[in-house]
């Protein structure tokens, strides 16, 4: 009955987003002429779901933002403290076809909507719960584009091929193709998003803005690791799983376990980092298991998941001299401020991004063919001269 029930939105949000595409690709042109000198600009993302990746992407959009107007964030999770903390007006939305009506209110006190960033689009192509919660955000930015306003998709993930329903291709395309400006982040999602009929931008991550900001205050922890997790084996409910894939799960602890007692024994200092609430129990595994496997207690903290803003632990892992990660925020970071970064697992996007350009014995930095995030943010506005964009270095405490 659930699996039926889900099916079913997800029918009904294919039918909305496909629908409110082709009435926003009639009025595309008179959108794209309507501008305001302050406009008051709707971000909508995964915001509030206790992720310091999904918080600081939100800081870095609402600064450029704010180089035009003012921003409200539209959260889809309670968890907005440290939002508010380093934004401003943070409003839950929730998620779901109810979450649309409460959108549409919001609308009424903004002029542009954008969604953005991080994998927004991304996910299992098979997934159920995936393909509703992409539909979900294309919904959102549809209200927003129905009542005349510019809607916008900035450094955000698609997923490859796209997903296994066609039903939620066709209605994924078509919105691709009524949004007034794209743009991605990886070049895979750029050519996702160009066979959908649309025309991407290319740009940096959003969040590489706030991350460079910061590189030349921090300063490094001699013979420090910095360790990032992903509870991947228990997504997304992060319950316990089949049999199967909690014996992966502790195969791999156990592996990363002997590699970090053997980093202890050289002298290095082990920090473990939680980046998402459900980080948490599986830091607490993997010290379990460095202890139990005769592991020094002396040379391993774990970073408490609680912080008061998201900058916290992106800046203490930044002083790491090297990281192990799970999560490409945390990488990016790292890599910006000269760390080594290896990576456990998985994470294509960045061993690409990577490999185009490292060089030996610099510091890394994005290919060229990159477009800025921040001068982006003028093609939404409606600007040319993006000379005036905000930066962080532009704001002093």
């Amino acid at each position: 009955m659930k699996k039926f029930a889900r099916q079913a939105r997800v029918l009904l949000l294919s039918a909305f987003v496909f629908c409110a595409a082709q009435l926003l690709r009639l009025n595309k042109s008179k959108r794209a002429s309507r501008t305001r000198t302050a406009p008051r600009t709707l971000l909508i993302g995964a915001y509030g779901n206790g992720n310091f990746g999904d918080d600081i992407i939100g800081q870095a959009i609402a600064l450029g933002v704010k180089s035009y107007g003012s921003v409200l964030i539209a959260a889809r999770l309670e968890d907005v403290s440290r939002l508010n903390e380093n934004v401003g007006r943070t409003v839950v939305v929730g998620g779901g076809l109810r979450s649309l009506s409460k959108i549409l209110k919001l609308s009424r006190e903004t002029d542009i909507a954008i969604l953005g960033g991080g994998g927004l689009l991304e996910g299992r192509r098979t997934d159920v719960n995936v393909h509703r919660l992409i539909l979900e955000y294309l919904g959102k930015l549809a209200v927003c584009g129905l009542r005349g306003q510019p809607i916008a998709i900035h450094g955000i993930g698609v997923s490859p091929n796209l997903y296994s329903s066609q039903v939620v291709n066709t209605a994924v395309r078509s919105m691709l193709r009524a949004v007034d400006v794209v743009a991605v982040r990886d070049p895979a999602s750029y050519e996702t998003v160009r066979d959908c009929g649309a025309k991407p931008t290319l740009i940096r991550d959003p969040a590489i803005v706030l991350f460079e900001s910061w590189a030349p205050t921090i300063k490094k922890v001699k013979s420090s690791v910095g360790v990032v997790l992903l509870d991947h084996h228990r997504w997304p409910t992060f319950k316990k799983a089949d049999a199967q894939a909690e014996l992966n799960r502790q195969n791999e602890l156990t592996e990363l376990a002997s590699q970090l007692i053997s980093q202890a024994r050289q002298g290095k200092h082990i920090s473990i980092f939680n980046f998402h609430w459900s980080d948490v129990a599986m830091s607490r595994d993997l010290r379990d298991l460095f202890l139990t496997q005769g592991g020094d207690v002396t040379k391993l903290e774990v970073v408490p998941y609680h912080q008061t803003s998201s900058e916290v632990p992106f800046k203490l892992l930044m002083a790491c001299n090297e990281v192990l990660t799970m999560r490409f925020h945390p990488a990016l970071a790292a890599l910006t401020s000269g760390a080594k970064v290896d990576v456990i697992g998985s994470l294509q996007k960045l061993e690409q991004l990577r490999s185009s350009t490292e060089t030996e014995g610099k510091t890394w930095q994005y290919p060229s063919e990159y477009a800025d995030p921040l001068a982006q943010l003028s093609s939404i506005f409606g600007r040319r001269d993006s000379s005036s964009v905000l930066r962080p270095e532009d704001i002093t405490s």
